[in-house]
């Protein structure tokens, strides 16, 4: 399951930061043409600005002729208006064009709003009165879309490497359920044990009698018993005597505990070997309990002197 997070986390972010780079690229032409579009604005309204109304309501150049300064002998026309209107825009095209070839060089800085103002016929860009299409918010838009693509970033690198690990998490594991020796012995089981014989085995989940051989128990794995509300406090610390004592010459409480609960086998894992056990390595117990089979680390023993099938 983890690894299979690590790819999913790793497929679902990886196209995610590879779309950072178009979407940075669309940010710069989008702030380049919140720029030019801001220069537009501004020409035109220096050039409606060129031009405003006297008292009477008619259009007169903004550096217009002074009427008090003219005799009425004068004999020289007023220029007209709209060719001083034509050129006050041809002069700011130039004024925008060259700072535009200025800031095409290899090394061109940050354009100075100031400079641009005087040149256009004072109208300010600067950052502090730009409208929400200018330049200033575009490059704020820029700087959230460089923070996000750095998260996406950092969060590709780690699912990686979360999968990564999983991967060599599991390389190094050598945990099994069950393997040759639990078959082996399950195997025995199924083919020469009563489907009703009781067994006992040690206090463990992955116990081979229920879950490969289906056989009943007297208790099960401790940590199963007490989540579901089981009282299994008395066949517990019996099954703990009877592991304990299991392979001796002679016990005879041992054995009535195992005939109180009705046992019929005894499935151990390495039983612990008492050194007054040597008289014969398969009997044991004063010859009621003898060893039918052993597959590994497993052992089975068989209970005697019950002279009848299990029902």
């Amino acid at each position: 399951m983890l690894i299979s997070a690590g790819y999913i986390g790793g497929a679902v972010m990886w196209p995610m930061d590879a779309a950072l780079a178009p979407l940075l690229d669309w940010v710069a032409v989008t702030a380049v043409g919140t720029l030019e579009k801001s220069m537009a604005g501004a020409r035109s309204g220096v050039s409606s600005a060129a031009t405003k109304p006297d008292a009477k309501g008619s259009l007169a150049p903004r550096g217009g002729s002074d009427n008090s300064k003219k005799t009425d002998g004068d004999n020289m026309d007023s220029e007209d208006p709209e060719e001083e209107e034509e050129e006050e825009e041809q002069r700011v095209d130039g004024a925008v064009r060259s700072r535009k070839n200025k800031n095409r060089g290899p090394k061109a800085s940050a354009p100075d709003h100031d400079e641009i103002a005087s040149e256009i016929g004072g109208v300010s860009l600067s950052p502090a009165t730009a409208g929400p299409g200018s330049v200033g918010t575009g490059l704020g838009f820029r700087a959230v879309c460089f923070v996000f693509g750095l998260v996406m970033l950092a969060l590709a690198g780690a699912s990686c490497i979360s999968g990564w690990l999983s991967i060599e998490r599991e390389f190094r594991m050598d945990h099994e359920l069950y393997g040759n020796d639990e078959k082996d012995m399950a195997q025995y089981l199924i083919d020469n044990v009563s489907a009703k014989a009781v067994i006992v085995h040690s206090n463990n989940h992955r116990a081979l009698s229920g879950m490969l051989a289906g056989k009943p128990s007297v208790v099960a794995y401790d940590g199963w018993m007490w989540s579901h509300g089981y009282n299994y406090g008395g066949r517990h610390a019996d099954r703990q005597t009877i592991m304990e004592h299991l392979v001796k010459d002679s016990d005879v409480d041992n054995y009535n505990r195992m005939r109180q609960w009705g046992i019929r086998y005894v499935l151990a894992e390495n039983p612990r070997v008492w050194p007054t056990a040597r008289k014969n390595p398969q009997v044991f117990l004063d010859g009621k309990l003898r060893r039918v089979h052993q597959s590994g680390r497993f052992q089975l023993f068989e209970v005697m002197g019950y002279g009848f099938d299990p029902t």
